[in-house]
């Protein structure tokens, strides 16, 4: 699980690079991203409602979530309104999110600086600041994205990728700091 959490960041970190350097890139895209996994999601909730209704314990909900998704994917993929739309409300879907998992990054920060008192001395460090740091940084980005949206949009790919970059770099603080073989 360590191993995978620090590979885990190093590809969002990579990732985020990529953001970052083609931002036009990346906006132009996040809306087709979006329909494409809603279609995905709605095909895996329907497929779902299959193996359950083999099972005997189907829900009708899953089935109709499913449905919906996929419906609502194939619209945000084929409508150029329904896709300009989706674009610019994930300008503020992506400042919300900043914003929570940098709050979330800053619990998870304390957290890690409980637990570090009980590791020995030599392996405590000061990742946890670190983490704090991030967490502020993605949680100030997010604020400022939702007071700003004009900006945001012209602005996206690097909003996005500095948060890919950032999330990255706290995923693999959290690997560095589990308990387990070094990788």
């Amino acid at each position: 699980m360590k191993a995978l959490a620090i590979i885990l960041g190093v590809l969002m970190v990579a990732g985020g690079i990529f953001c970052v350097v083609d931002s036009a890139m990346t906006f132009a895209v996040l809306g087709w991203i979006v329909g494409l996994a809603a279609f995905v999601g709605g095909i895996g909730l329907i497929g779902a409602y299959s193996n359950n209704h083999r099972q005997g314990a189907a829900s009708g909900w899953t089935l109709f979530g499913g449905i919906v998704s996929a419906v609502i994917g194939l619209f945000i993929l084929f409508s150029g309104r329904a896709l300009f739309f989706t674009d610019t409300v994930l300008v503020y879907m992506i400042s919300f999110w900043a914003v929570i998992f940098g709050i979330v990054s800053i619990v998870v920060a304390f957290k890690i600086k409980q637990l570090r008192n009980h590791l020995p001395p030599e392996q405590r460090g000061h990742l946890w600041l670190w983490s704090l740091v991030l967490g502020i940084l993605t949680a100030l980005l997010g604020i400022y994205a939702c007071l700003h949206p004009l900006v945001t949009v012209v602005t996206v790919g690097w909003l996005v990728g500095l948060s890919i970059i950032f999330t990255g770099v706290d995923t693999i603080l959290l690997g560095i700091m589990m308990p387990g073989k070094r990788s």
